[in-house]
Parts: structure tokens; C-alpha cells; sequence
């Protein structure tokens, strides 16, 4: 699949991903770490199906050579990601810093910004509220309707 123009030089990407190639930026949210692992803490049968697809996806992204990747929320699924969901976590990050920043932005089902700031304060990650990119504000949606007043975007 091509990627897809969308606005201002944003494309749409197979990955489920925006893609901006004059900054080369590119944007992900809702990675949902450690999902499969929270259902079945919960008590749910939950086989691991995403694993694979999103590390192949995941892949792909990196193969682009991003300048910046911006992960927009919701990296984790939980506010209290096990130890493995980190080591996940920081294994793909640090896949995607090697040749340029990476800027996490917590989502409503991420540790809050003071804990991400914490646990990855002896990486190169940059933890933030929001990234702008080409004049647009990058933030989860949580934070878009608490910016606007409101409780639905």
C-alpha cells in the first residue's frame, strides 16, 4: 500500500502511522503495550496475536530513517506496565532513536508524565504534554479535550 496523502505534506502510512517527509517526522499512538498481558492478569484468555505483527510494522516504520518519531499516547495499555511491558517498551525506542529523537507523549493509559520522565531519564528519549511538528500540535486525545473544555473531542 502507498502512503496516502493526507494534508500539508502528512501522509497516511501502512502502518497506521502519519508520516511528514519534509521534517521527516513520523507519528504513532495507541501502541497499547503489555495489552495481552493486562487481559490475562485480568483473567481473561488472551493469546498473544499482536507481538509479531506489531514488531513487523514497527519495522517498517524504522526502515524509513525517521529524523523524529513522535509516539502521541498510550504507548502502554496499563499506568503500571510490568517490568517486560519496559523492557518492550525502551527495546523499541531505542530501535528507533539510532539515528534521531524520539519523543514520547503519555496517553490516558500511560504512567503519567512524571513517572515516564523517571523511568526514562538514562535514555535519549524526550518525555513531553505535546510535540509540534510543522506548525501542528501533536497530543493524545485525552489532553485535546481537556485543552478544549471539554470531555468528548
Amino acid at each position: 500500500m502507498e502512503d496516502l496523502l493526507l494534508m500539508d505534506e502528512f501522509y497516511a502510512t501502512a502502518e497506521r502511522s502519519l508520516w511528514h517527509p519534509p521534517t521527516g517526522t513520523i507519528i504513532i499512538a495507541d501502541l497499547h503495550l503489555g495489552f495481552e498481558e493486562e487481559m490475562m492478569r485480568r483473567g481473561n484468555l488472551m493469546p498473544a496475536l499482536t507481538a509479531k505483527h506489531m514488531q513487523d510494522a514497527w519495522d517498517r516504520i524504522v526502515a524509513r530513517g525517521p529524523q523524529h518519531i513522535v509516539l502521541a499516547g498510550d504507548l502502554f495499555h496499563t499506568n503500571a506496565p510490568s517490568e517486560e511491558t519496559w523492557k518492550t517498551a525502551i527495546g523499541l525506542l531505542q530501535s528507533a532513536s539510532e539515528n534521531g529523537r524520539v519523543t514520547v507523549i503519555p496517553g490516558n493509559h500511560d504512567p503519567d508524565i512524571t513517572q515516564l520522565k523517571k523511568r526514562l531519564e538514562d535514555t535519549r528519549f524526550e518525555v513531553a504534554e505535546s510535540a509540534l511538528i510543522a506548525g501542528w500540535r501533536i497530543m493524545h486525545g485525552h489532553a485535546l479535550a481537556a485543552a478544549l473544555g471539554t470531555d468528548r473531542v
